[in-house]
């Protein structure tokens, strides 16, 4: 079975990792639990190093400026997972500890080769299991990491995680080699299908936004899939309209550009 995939939605842009569950079931399972019971929900980048790394996780950051940022966790420990010899390269997800199996909730993801950070490196006294790797949108990360910060490091403008959400198989639809929300056109394909003329009314617009309100979702995936929505199907006059004005609320909601 393929590994499971994690999509950060920050108010930044989003990102996909591959969560490296069946290499490091200890820290990888730690994380998921966390991500689905909505611990990383609110929390900021509470540590930028620029050509470094980004590090996050911390329950003290809800409050972005708070000086306890750093210091928290979920408050249980794990122990150091030293199995799998994944070096901490760039777009990976690694363990930040305060010493041996002293992990919790926070992690960092890489910038730039950091392997004398590898629990199996022995050069420096550190040891920072990976268990992920960002996969899609690394050019957020790589934004993020060029925030301007404080003294601290800390990012003078709020980096917050607006949510993580744990996907377990496909959830793209591939059309002519371009991948789009998989339930996104599946909810759409319902919603049509049986329809006489096929034509999306404003009615059924609403139920289909209503779907990503209630998910809270509108990453650059279901952007793209809501612009091949409009492009490839058909609405009625009202719908269409309807439709459009949606898009753009979404994405000053979300802080895209408007399409």
């Amino acid at each position: 079975m393929a590994n499971p995939k994690a999509i950060f939605n920050t108010s930044m842009g989003s990102f996909t990792a591959e969560i490296y569950e069946a290499e490091m079931p200890i820290t990888a399972s730690n994380f998921i639990q966390l991500a689905q019971a909505g611990f990383y929900n609110g929390l900021h980048f509470h540590r930028v190093i620029q050509n470094f790394m980004v590090q996050f996780g911390c329950p003290h950051s809800k409050d972005p400026k708070s000086s306890r940022c750093g210091t928290g966790g979920p408050g249980y420990q794990i122990e150091d997972e030293h199995t799998a010899k994944i070096s901490n390269a760039p777009g990976t997800l690694s363990m930040a500890n305060s010493g041996p199996n002293s992990g919790g909730s926070q992690f960092f993801i890489n910038t730039k080769d950091n392997s004398y950070l590898n629990w199996f490196d022995k050069r420096m006294p550190y040891a920072h299991p990976v268990f992920g790797k960002v996969v899609e949108g690394y050019n957020v990360v790589v934004q993020i990491s060029g925030v301007s910060t404080d003294p601290r490091d800390n990012p003078n403008t709020p980096v917050k995680m607006e949510s993580i959400e744990i996907i377990r198989g496909s959830h793209y639809r591939q059309i002519d080699g371009e991948k789009y929300s998989a339930s996104l056109l599946s909810a759409v394909d319902r919603m049509v299908e049986g329809k006489g003329d096929g034509r999306i009314g404003i009615e059924d617009a609403k139920v289909l936004f209503a779907i990503l309100e209630r998910d809270g979702k509108y990453t650059d995936l279901e952007k793209k899939t809501l612009g091949y929505v409009r492009d490839n199907y058909k609405f009625t006059e009202a719908g269409d309209q309807f439709f459009r004005m949606q898009i753009r609320s979404w994405a000053a909601k979300r802080g895209h550009k408007n399409s």
